[in-house]
């Protein structure tokens, strides 16, 4: 990696962790970019060079976290199918404070979008164990699976802010039974 990388890095590590300090003290719109600039320790340019607005920060964060989930369920698919949910689950939980933060402002909606392709495996798990649906075309299918993607999203969104006392296993625990024929 080049050091003009390196700098576009670091610039965006400080940012984000400015980011962080700031939303302990007030909601992401009353974020400016002046004051995330100051905390963070870097200049407005730096800034624009990258973002429009904060907001964009934690986008980028949550992209990046989607984006971990995936290649961490697909990195070694000789593993069981099921070690590898559970596997995707204690990272979620690992990171769980990051993500709160996340969860708790407006752009979980845009975050959450993209996020719900991550929990295709739960989806094709209750898709095949629990439903009878014929799809009829791709149209009927990307429906369903931005539904229940949906749904095990807020599933997940909601262990982390409200019951984060239930471990990983029984949230893998709990998923399985969402796709288990009664």
């Amino acid at each position: 990696m080049n050091d003009q990388n390196m700098r576009v890095l670091m610039s965006k590590k400080m940012l984000q962790e400015g980011l962080f300090r700031c939303l302990q003290k007030k909601t992401i719109d009353k974020i400016t970019v002046s004051e995330l600039c100051r905390e963070a320790g870097v200049n407005r340019t730096t800034f624009y060079n990258h973002y429009t607005e904060p907001r964009d920060i934690l986008l980028e964060f949550g992209m990046r976290h989607a984006e971990k989930v995936k290649t961490l369920f697909l990195k070694d698919e000789t593993k069981p199918k099921e070690d590898r949910k559970l596997d995707v689950l204690k990272y979620i939980y690992s990171e769980k404070d990051k993500l709160k933060v996340l969860f708790l402002t407006e752009v979980d909606a845009h975050f959450g979008y993209s996020a719900t392709s991550m929990f295709t495996w739960i989806v094709d798990d209750v898709l095949k164990e629990h439903m009878d649906l014929e799809l009829r075309d791709e149209t009927e299918r990307e429906m369903v699976y931005d539904s229940l993607g949906w749904s095990i999203y807020f599933i997940t969104r909601q262990w982390l802010l409200q019951h984060e006392e239930k471990t990983p296993e029984e949230m893998h625990d709990f998923f399985l039974r969402l796709g288990k024929k009664r």
